[in-house]
């Protein structure tokens, strides 16, 4: 569609009348024609992690096989883009973590030479959690666990989920 601009100056009745009528055109043509206007909305990060609850108990044997997921830790997130996208951390203590795992304490004291410190990973992208040593029920019959879900937002919001984690005796005693 090709425009003409022209420069209106209602100095005489003829000038005037040249005006109204362009302004009726004009307005005929903004009715008439169609335009298209992108939006793009950006979400802004409004939304916690959110777990089903903010407590689970489990119960795990002493003996269960070191790596493989005992639990799925799930959050969700209402958010799009990188505030909906969720990592996992274990936070209630522990030693600095390798690249994508991080390490617990618990809540017992006790008396192996493998320290509590190091028990327990969880992966930061699924959020499965895994033994690093076995458990001993004649040492520790419960260990809590405080896994927080963190969205990639700015800033980024969190939450806590807390396992109790229950230690089922195997007779390892023969």
């Amino acid at each position: 569609m090709l425009w003409r601009a022209a420069v209106l100056s209602p100095i005489t009745k003829d000038n005037w009348n040249l005006k109204e009528k362009w302004r009726k055109i004009i307005s005929m043509l903004i009715i008439l024609s169609n335009l298209q206007v992108n939006i793009d909305i950006e979400d802004i990060n409004d939304s916690v992690p959110s777990f089903e609850s903010s407590t689970v108990r489990i119960s795990v044997p002493e003996n269960f096989e070191l790596g493989m997921p005992f639990y799925v830790v799930s959050a969700s997130d209402r958010d799009s883009g990188k505030s909906g996208t969720v990592t996992y951390r274990l936070s209630s203590g522990g030693s600095i973590p390798p690249s994508n795992t991080n390490l617990v304490t618990t809540n017992s004291i006790s008396s192996a030479s493998i320290s509590s410190n190091n028990l327990f990973n969880i992966d930061s992208r699924t959020g499965h959690l895994t033994l690093s040593h076995h458990l001993d029920f004649e040492t520790s019959q419960r260990h809590t666990l405080i896994v927080t879900a963190t969205d990639q937002g700015e800033p980024p919001l969190s939450s806590n989920l807390t396992i109790f984690l229950e230690v089922q005796d195997v007779n390892d005693n023969r």
